[in-house]
């Protein structure tokens, strides 16, 4: 019975400091709900932060996208309006330049001593008047275009006038002014075109044609077959003579 009270009070002592280690362990449990508690208010508060900034973000860039969509927009006016303005000046350019050639035409285009000259301004101002083939309703144009026809009209006549004048005349010896000129015609009738380049060979080929008609008529001792060798040797006469033109 003697060794039961000192029993009774160590257990009595085991109680009490199970009962501090129990408190202790209590408290230590709810300051570290209380401090979850704490940090998850604050981790719900930072998700709050990084949400209003994305948020931020996405409208930032939504506003970026509006702006580089304008930007874009007003690169491709401006590359069209850029492309216009090429066009524009282009096309002032060569008015300018086929005015000009006009003048120098008209100025030399009834001169028979330039008709060089008179070609390469055609060739120029005919070339010229294609790159304003869709510009024909345009006044300027259509006044340069008659005024073109005009010259080109009296350069026909007068380079038909020569060839007749100078081919045309058994009188008219053809010296070497008159080959060169015949030569520089021939340059003109390239630069007026096919059709007038049809109307001096038809003239040519007729005026030949005639002159063999005249020797060799279907009467006379001339106009026999067996006259086939005078017949050739005329051709080739003929072509001897016009081999220099």
């Amino acid at each position: 019975l003697g060794d039961l009270g000192k029993f009774v009070d160590m257990l009595r002592k085991q109680i009490k400091s199970a009962d501090k280690e129990i408190v202790q362990a209590v408290r230590s449990q709810s300051g570290t709900q209380a401090r979850s508690r704490q940090d998850l208010s604050v981790a719900a508060g930072q998700i709050g932060d990084l949400f209003v900034r994305v948020r931020d973000i996405q409208a930032k860039a939504a506003d970026s996208e509006v702006l580089v969509q304008e930007i874009c927009r007003d690169i491709r006016k401006l590359d069209y309006a850029k492309r216009h303005l090429t066009h524009t000046i282009t096309s002032l350019r060569r008015l300018a330049m086929l005015t000009a050639a006009m003048d120098d035409l008209e100025q030399v285009g009834y001169r028979r001593d330039q008709y060089k000259r008179c070609a390469n301004l055609l060739e120029a101002v005919s070339q010229l008047l294609e790159y304003f083939a869709h510009y024909q309703d345009v006044p300027k144009i259509q006044s340069l275009t008659k005024r073109l026809a005009t010259v080109q009209h009296g350069l026909r006549d007068a380079v038909l006038d020569d060839f007749k004048m100078l081919l045309g005349s058994s009188d008219v010896k053809l010296t070497p002014d008159n080959i060169e000129r015949l030569a520089n015609a021939c340059l003109v009738v390239n630069a007026l075109g096919p059709k007038v380049r049809d109307q001096l060979m038809d003239w040519l080929c007729e005026r030949e044609m005639t002159v063999y008609q005249t020797i060799f008529s279907m009467s006379g001792d001339a106009a026999k077959l067996d006259r086939f060798e005078r017949r050739f040797a005329w051709f080739k006469g003929r072509l001897e003579e016009r081999k220099e033109v």
